[in-house]
């Protein structure tokens, strides 16, 4: 009988460790807001999990969360640019830890003007010295690590919105219970939010934008202290760019056609793929807090790949376009095509700026100035 009983309690163990029942290290369920009850977005990487109409608890494995709204997981294209974003900083982490990829380090220079290596130290945004109460610079690949293998590694998916540092809402702003046009509290479901509007038509307006809680005074009624909300506009997703590449909005739609993308300016990808919106976005959010920041401190020119290569520095390392320019390089390394030269070789190679060539030095810079992908079959991988 004894035995039955601890083979009974053991049996009982394992299928508590199986489904992930709650322990003192897991999120209580919270069946008072809406959950994601369709469609779970794998950490980069990972293998899918399967859908399910019964969401169990998670363990708390990293010390960020999102959570996807309803609204977003029924937007069509919002689940792949989503896990497309994710790997662009997956792989720009991995090519700024590389010791031996030139070629990335050409690209951190032009998108920071300043080298990989470079000891020269350089303020925080205003909004991360308040945070964090602290004024001391940083070199610029400390600023830059600390962006990329963060947003890499240290965020997984909640199912509820309590818990969730930054919730991606996909309705035009229509969250913001405001009247259209009109900025108000974001009250209804993520308190203490602010600054945010109501776009209708959607395509008056932005294709998204970051809102964020002010530092004190909010009521949080149970809900993280630190958080920001993604609204991710119908803009993005449903104003398809013209051309001849408009059909693409990924970059493995690209992958899986073998296109080939010589010469095209890096520009082009920004219009293209929502992904690259995504992770700049994210990167508004806590505890990043980059800012959009201009030429001159003019906000207008904090995009596009001709305004971020003219910013010095100390304008570069604190603006999230940037950065969302360095993740989109680091994907396209890893774009991997057939060689011309070697049909019959399995598809090798990348694209990047074009490498050095006393030769054809003024070439090569005007190229480089005009963001032009250039393939090499022998890029580090």
């Amino acid at each position: 009988m004894m035995a039955k009983f601890r083979i009974l309690v053991f049996l009982t163990m394992l299928a508590a460790a199986v489904v992930g029942y709650p322990t003192d290290k897991t999120e209580p369920m919270n069946m008072t807001r809406p959950m994601n009850m369709t469609r779970q977005f794998p950490a980069p990487n990972a293998a899918s999990r399967t859908s399910s109409l019964l969401v169990l608890p998670q363990k708390v494995t990293t010390p960020y969360h999102y959570w996807i709204d309803p609204t977003c997981v029924n937007m069509i294209g919002f689940p792949e640019t989503f896990y497309e974003a994710r790997e662009m900083a997956c792989a720009a982490k991995r090519r700024l830890a590389s010791k031996t990829d030139r070629d990335f380090e050409r690209v951190f220079e032009y998108v920071f003007n300043a080298p990989k290596n470079d000891g020269t130290k350089y303020q925080k945004t205003d909004r991360w010295k308040k945070r964090n109460r602290s004024g001391a610079g940083k070199v610029p690949l400390s600023h830059v690590n600390y962006i990329f293998p963060g947003l890499c590694d240290d965020w997984s998916e909640t199912y509820t919105l309590d818990n969730a540092h930054l919730p991606f809402i996909c309705d035009n702003g229509a969250h913001f219970n405001t009247p259209i046009g009109i900025a108000n509290e974001y009250d209804d479901l993520v308190h203490g939010i602010q600054g945010g509007k109501y776009y209708d038509p959607p395509q008056t307006g932005p294709t998204a934008y970051t809102s964020c809680g002010t530092i004190k005074g909010n009521q949080y009624d149970g809900q993280q202290q630190d958080r920001c909300v993604v609204t991710v506009c119908d803009k993005v997703y449903l104003n398809p760019p013209q051309g001849s590449m408009g059909w693409a909005r990924t970059l493995s739609a690209f992958q899986q056609r073998n296109s080939d993308l010589s010469n095209v300016q890096v520009q082009m990808f920004l219009g293209w793929f929502p992904s690259t919106t995504i992770l700049h976005e994210w990167m508004h959010s806590y505890p990043y807090l980059l800012d959009d920041r201009g030429v001159g401190g003019d906000p207008l020119k904090a995009y596009g790949w001709d305004n971020i290569i003219v910013k010095q520095p100390a304008e570069s390392l604190l603006n999230a376009e940037n950065y969302a320019f360095l993740g989109l390089w680091a994907s396209l390394a890893d774009i991997r095509r057939p060689d011309p030269q070697q049909p019959a070789q399995p598809p090798s190679g990348g694209y990047t700026l074009r490498r050095p060539d006393p030769a054809q030095q003024a070439a090569v810079e005007q190229s480089n100035r005009e963001g032009r992908l250039v393939p090499y079959v022998d890029i580090t991988s």
